[in-house]
């Protein structure tokens, strides 16, 4: 995959005379640049989030889904800056405090801070401030949402060891409304498959067995037991997407493949299959 970088001032701004301004404002339009090209599959994910972590000074840099009904983390990647190493650990105890707490106000390209939610009485008792107050960077941090429904929302997650830099040139809101505006345009799979996700991992382990007996029957191919047994899981069209990685488009026609090998007519008859032999294999 190809990988967009910017090593000099030149590059940015290649013309004479140019100022700090034309400078900072190359280097948003450029990582806007380069999210945009990571959600539809055209560079890594991991460049985009380095970009993000030195342009803002953050001390680390982290992009999760929080699930409320199940109050899982889900999807985290996250870069510190200090070692310029990634993984994926976080506990999203202020997402799942901002969610909770604020929930009815979020809105796609908002941003929470670390200073402002401290200020709620309810936050002193919540697990979020026993979080922040063990982390050494912990000068202050900024949650921006990226998306927002019942089911999930999605952020980006940057703190600070000491206080962030702002340019009043460059308002927060018009960055932070353009990554989210970017993020809702996604090619559908796309950031399942730049994200480490055992969901898929494990789901292409039992792809390769198959739901009704070793002889596979029914002569499915490895990526239409995939799809098969994530609907057996109960997962609708949509979610095997993003949990196998791969579009909606490519699912349903995993989908019409598995109508036309085991003689149903549509998604509930095979869902009712699916059911019974998972019944006669209990």
């Amino acid at each position: 995959m190809p990988k967009r970088t910017y090593r000099s001032r030149s590059d940015l701004v290649p013309f004479e005379g140019a100022s700090d301004l034309h400078f900072r404002l190359a280097r948003s339009f450029a990582l806007i640049t380069d999210w945009m090209g990571a959600l539809t599959g055209q560079f890594g994910l991991d460049p985009v989030l380095t970009s993000l972590g030195r342009q803002t000074q953050a001390a680390r840099v982290a992009l999760y889904r929080y699930e409320p009904g199940s109050r899982r983390v889900s999807g985290v990647r996250s870069y510190c800056r200090a070692t310029d190493t990634f993984d994926a650990t976080i506990k999203g105890h202020l997402a799942r405090f901002l969610v909770t707490h604020h929930g009815d106000a979020l809105e796609h390209g908002s941003i929470w801070r670390l200073s402002e939610l401290r200020r709620a009485p309810e936050f002193a008792v919540s697990p979020a401030a026993q979080e922040w107050s063990q982390r050494t960077d912990n000068h202050e941090a900024s949650l921006i949402v990226l998306e927002t429904c019942a089911e999930h929302t999605d952020f980006i997650e940057l703190s600070f060891e000491s206080a962030p830099r702002r340019s009043p040139e460059i308002p927060t809101i018009l960055v932070t409304r353009a990554l989210s505006d970017a993020w809702l345009l996604r090619t559908p799979g796309v950031m399942e498959a730049l994200m480490p996700d055992p969901r898929r991992d494990r789901l292409a382990d039992e792809g390769d067995i198959d739901p009704f007996s070793a002889g596979n029957p029914y002569a499915l191919t490895s990526a239409e037991r995939r799809v098969f047994h994530a609907l057996s899981m109960g997962q609708p069209p949509k979610m095997i997407a993003e949990t196998l990685g791969i579009s909606i488009a490519t699912v349903r026609s995993h989908l019409r493949s598995l109508y036309a090998k085991t003689g149903t007519t549509g998604q509930r008859e095979l869902i009712a299959m699916v059911q019974q032999s998972a019944q006669e294999h209990a």
